[in-house]
């Protein structure tokens, strides 16, 4: 059986007295992660409401009390939650009271800082230990700390988190945040694991894509070279020069000023911008300007895969690079592992989505996916992505039937935006997605065929034409967008089903009729809601794996795709578990914790493959 905290979400078990606080410093390495081999607990302490007070050191001396709680209390949770996942300890069983996701939930999108020392001193408490915090912000591992002062330190970070749950919690019920505050904590230990397990890579095809990519990124640096006479593309005032002086272009303004970096000797009237975002919007007129344009957007995108994607892949494999950066990076894997251990961040997005750092793993290109492969032999990787999820999540929104009709009779959208904006290539094509060039064409297409859902009005004709179709078509989608729009002009703020809030304090109607921000609200409420939906199902994945004794485990989650390693004989019954987990059964338990009805479908597409990142189904 599932645990009851699952099968009946209710945040009212948090008004309970049956909690367990707990906290422990570790040595530093990686930050003190548990993913990091070299850390070991130095000192831990931790607060039952019923059984009083622990010293401990080995976090096995706590798991009795995990088991007599009803609720754990911590802030930042996943990091402790992790530690007992290294420590063997099933941290499925345990509901966690999370009191940095408590004030992120509350934030809404105002980008409150959600520290332990700015959330107790928020709610007018001690806040950190400055002294030891500082030693331990400066470099000082924690086992070089004096005894005494260590403890300290620790028990107050305890008793703080404890004073932020008592005040927290009831104001989190009041103002109706609790509900998605409880999804966000049954989310925490999943994350926990995912991040525990990692990402295992295959050598061979780490090495493969590296040099692929060293390869092009050479001839695109050779073309620069010879088209900038070799100037130094790291040296801020060269490539000003060039830009600006050989190349002509006219610099960045605001009401008729160059926007500038700060002056220097160079430049006494300030550094002109030459980062790729201000290449990206300078209009080049002239072939020589084009060219560069191109070229130095080229050389940016591989470099950026190269230095924060491949560089780590081939340190993670033991492989020998030659950095293009001249820096030692710390990395938190074992080296030859050929494992990676990303992070996966509930706390930082303003849309309240899950982001993914060290590296992003979130949006990557399929070539650096396809290197992730499952770590024991005759294993598959197996993806499920929601299908066209944003869209039918905008129609339950909106109740939206020619969404919901659709969805249903699977109506391929990416073609049809080909149809309009693409309209030659993809008659050429065949107007089918049959044909390799068919495909090719509505791959293109992709990006513009929900760009009108999330409040675009620019564009070229052929799109300007398209966005008008799209709304006409699913004009119920829109006319709801837009009362959100005119409820945040007359409150500032919009209240998602959920209860999640989001805050616009400065939306105005200009005098051209633009209103700021209208592209946030219609776009925010949308992918929270999908965000929302697709976390609930992989916690019900996770745990039913866990239930069910799988060998088969998570190891990341994407928006709105979660992805497996499975053993060849429990492929097929896992494949029709992430079905009915992603899909059939959010909707009973959304229902139960929020109060609010699903009625539009939660399509499921699913492939197993020998790599991530694969579209085809080999069983």
């Amino acid at each position: 059986m599932l645990p009851i905290f699952i099968t009946n979400p209710d945040p009212k078990i948090y008004n309970g007295s049956n909690w367990f606080s707990f906290d422990f410093e570790t040595t530093n390495f990686s930050k003190g992660d548990a993913g990091d081999i070299r850390n070991r607990i130095v000192y831990g302490y931790g607060l039952s409401a019923k059984f009083g007070a622990i010293h401990f050191s080995d976090l096995s001396d706590i798991f009795s009390l995990l088991e007599k709680s009803d609720f754990i209390i911590c802030h930042g949770g996943k990091f402790e939650l992790k530690w007992l996942i290294r420590m063997g300890y099933p941290v499925e069983k345990l509901l966690l009271y999370d009191t940095l996701l408590g004030d992120y939930a509350r934030s809404g999108n105002r980008g409150w800082l959600l520290d332990l020392d700015s959330v107790s001193q928020r709610y007018g408490g001690k806040g950190k230990n400055k002294l030891v915090s500082n030693l331990i912000h400066g470099g000082v591992c924690p086992s070089e700390i004096p005894k005494s002062l260590l403890q300290e330190y620790c028990q107050q970070d305890v008793t703080e988190t404890i004073f932020i749950f008592h005040i927290q919690q009831p104001l989190i019920a009041k103002e109706g945040l609790n509900k998605v505050h409880y999804l966000r904590c049954l989310t925490a230990p999943v994350l926990a694991d995912m991040e525990m397990n990692g990402l295992h890579l295959d050598k061979k095809l780490v090495e493969k894509v590296y040099g692929e990519y060293s390869a092009e990124y050479r001839i695109v640096s050779d073309k620069l070279t010879k088209i900038t006479g070799g100037i130094n593309m790291a040296s801020a005032p060269q490539v000003a020069r060039f830009l600006y002086e050989n190349l002509g272009f006219e610099e960045k303004k605001v009401r008729g000023k160059p926007v500038r970096n700060k002056s220097n000797t160079q430049f006494p009237g300030g550094q002109p911008l030459t980062d790729i975002d201000t290449i990206l919007e300078l209009k080049a007129t002239t072939k020589e300007q084009k060219e560069f344009v191109e070229l130095r957007i080229k050389e940016s995108e591989i470099r950026k895969k190269i230095g924060t994607y491949c560089e780590l892949y081939m340190d993670a494999c033991g492989l020998t690079y030659y950095p293009l950066k001249k820096t030692k990076k710390k990395y938190s894997h074992v080296r030859g592992s050929c494992v990676i251990r990303g992070k996966l961040n509930q706390s930082i997005s303003s849309t309240q989505r899950l982001t993914s750092s060290d590296p992003n793993l979130q949006n990557i290109d399929c070539k650096l996916k396809m290197v992730v492969t499952p770590r024991k032999y005759g294993w598959k990787m197996i993806n499920a992505d929601f299908r066209t999820l944003e869209m039918s999540m905008a129609g339950q929104l909106a109740q939206d039937q020619q969404v919901y009709n659709d969805i249903i009779n699977d109506r391929d959208f990416h073609s049809y935006t080909a149809s309009i904006i693409l309209r030659e290539a993809w008659e050429k094509a065949g107007s089918s997605r049959s044909t390799v060039a068919g495909e090719r064409v509505r791959t293109e297409a992709k990006p513009e065929t929900f760009r009108p859902l999330y409040g675009a009005t620019k564009g070229t004709k052929r799109q300007l034409d398209y966005y008008t179709e799209f709304r006409d078509r699913y004009e119920v989608t829109y006319v709801t967008q837009q009362s959100w729009v005119n409820q945040v002009l007359r409150e500032k703020e919009l209240t998602l089903v959920t209860g999640l809030k989001f805050y616009w304090l400065d939306t105005e109607m200009q005098q051209s009729g633009y209103i700021k921000n209208q592209n946030m609200i219609f776009n925010y409420p949308v992918q929270n809601f999908s965000f929302e939906v697709a976390s609930m199902g992989v916690v019900i994945l996770w745990h039913n794996l866990k239930q069910e004794n799988k060998k088969s485990f998570l190891v990341n989650f994407v928006h709105d795709s979660a992805l497996i390693e499975s053993p060849k004989e429990e492929v097929v019954e896992v494949k029709n578990l992430m079905v009915r987990c992603l899909s059939k059964c959010v909707v009973p338990l959304f229902d139960k914790l929020f109060n609010y009805k699903l009625n539009f479908p939660l399509g499921v597409d699913v492939v197993a493959h020998d790599h991530w990142g694969s579209n085809l189904d080999n069983d």
